[in-house]
């Protein structure tokens, strides 16, 4: 078998990792036990979409976590989510797509432009860089993404117009989790992979906003997040900030 690397970025705030979807990926490849190495960096240039994560598996190189989810499925587990219905398929989808494309825009306002979330952010991701160069350098990277909110339509609201619609996406996966361990019952799915990842990077990262403290009122989100953690990451002992 072929030596399997995840790139992404370093582990953050006692997680695997700080962005989602590099969570989502490291998830996915634990639930299928395969052997795998991570190779961690801050260093974007020799990712192949300018983005982390991306997946190596001996000369294959796949990047955007959903295509490498594909990959990962079609090659080590054809089975997997065969037992699903279409209307399984359909929610899970919907849901991932929200996670992925909305609820996501609003986790980086509320720690790329928010001050207490960008003063963690940039104590994070910029203390390597020389102090006279360091000012210059996060106004320029905090400027290029309020740019690309604005874009992507987010910037353009308020503050409690941004958090209030998050905080119908967190509603709507309460909602729709069982009593069951997982999304569509005692087996996971690919689409637990996105809910997990997002959910655990708002209950257990140190920012305080509007969306943790919609988390943290959610009963089935809060036990949901502890048994994937306990099942599928205890060498990280994650600890929920609930």
């Amino acid at each position: 078998m072929s030596q399997i690397t995840l790139h992404q970025f370093p582990p953050a705030f006692g997680l695997p990792n700080a962005s989602p979807f590099c969570v989502k990926l490291e998830l996915i490849l634990r639930i299928f036990e395969l052997d795998y190495q991570n190779h961690y960096t801050m260093q974007l240039k020799k990712a192949p979409k300018g983005k982390f994560p991306y997946l190596t598996d001996g000369d294959k190189t796949i990047a955007d976590s959903e295509f490498v989810m594909d990959y990962l499925i079609k090659t080590y587990r054809p089975d997997f989510d065969q037992s699903l219905t279409d209307e399984q398929h359909g929610i899970g989808t919907a849901l991932s797509r929200m996670l992925n494309e909305h609820t996501y825009w609003v986790m980086v306002y509320s720690r790329w432009v928010e001050p207490e979330g960008w003063n963690r952010m940039k104590s994070l991701f910029f203390r390597k860089i020389p102090l006279p160069l360091r000012p210059i350098i996060t106004t320029l990277v905090q400027r290029k993404i309020k740019n690309s909110l604005w874009a992507q339509g987010i910037g353009r609201h308020q503050r409690d117009e941004i958090y209030g619609r998050a905080m119908q996406d967190l509603e709507a996966v309460e909602a729709l989790l069982p009593e069951s361990y997982f999304l569509f019952g005692d087996e996971p799915c690919r689409y637990d992979c996105s809910i997990y990842a997002f959910i655990v990077n708002i209950l257990a990262t140190p920012f305080e906003n509007p969306l943790k403290d919609k988390a943290r009122s959610l009963p089935k989100l809060i036990r949901y997040t502890k048994q994937l953690s306990v099942k599928y990451f205890p060498d990280f002992n994650i600890s929920l900030d609930v």
